[in-house]
């Protein structure tokens, strides 16, 4: 197994050619997107389409980086400024990148050894079709808002127990 050194600006990254190879064949069904390795981060590049029963109602450029992959989830990025850049929007500071989910529910939505295309089926399409939600009604699916931090993990536990005790 070979691996691709990656050199940025003040660190170098290393991605497994395994996971380079996961990455471009979970984009064939994303035509539009674009993979790069020659950047200080592999990163992907392309537009989001929201999609419900084959009509697009809203596009999203994004660009995903790899940093630590898989061991650590990519980062994803709103370009296009659709959406605002803070935490009532699900983006973490200071980078603004997406909050697809709380941390403690990474087994469910996208456990270890995933392909990078769940990665974009589940926590990308469900973060992005969140968004066009809200943007079109005020308000956030049901079940789908949760806090940030701490207050967010204690949500998620409450709602896998049913209770409502801390």
């Amino acid at each position: 197994m070979r691996s691709k050194l990656i050199h940025g600006a003040t660190q170098e990254i290393v991605i497994k050619d395994e996971f380079i190879l996961d990455i471009k064949e979970s984009l064939k069904e994303y035509k539009g997107f674009k993979f790069s390795s020659f950047t200080s981060k592999p990163t992907v590049i392309g537009q989001w389409e929201v999609k419900f029963e084959g009509v697009v109602y809203e596009t999203y450029d994004i660009k995903i980086t790899f940093d630590g992959y898989p061991e650590h989830l990519p980062k994803v990025y709103e370009t296009s400024n659709k959406i605002p850049h803070e935490e009532d929007m699900h983006f973490n500071p200071p980078d603004w990148h997406a909050c697809l989910f709380v941390s403690h529910q990474r087994w469910e939505v996208f456990p270890k050894g995933s392909s990078f295309l769940t990665f974009l089926k589940v926590p990308v399409h469900n973060f992005f079709l969140g968004q066009s939600f809200f943007s079109m009604y005020g308000h956030w699916p049901e079940g789908r808002e949760r806090g940030h931090g701490n207050k967010g993990i204690v949500e998620y536990y409450q709602e896998l127990f049913g209770t409502k005790d801390k």
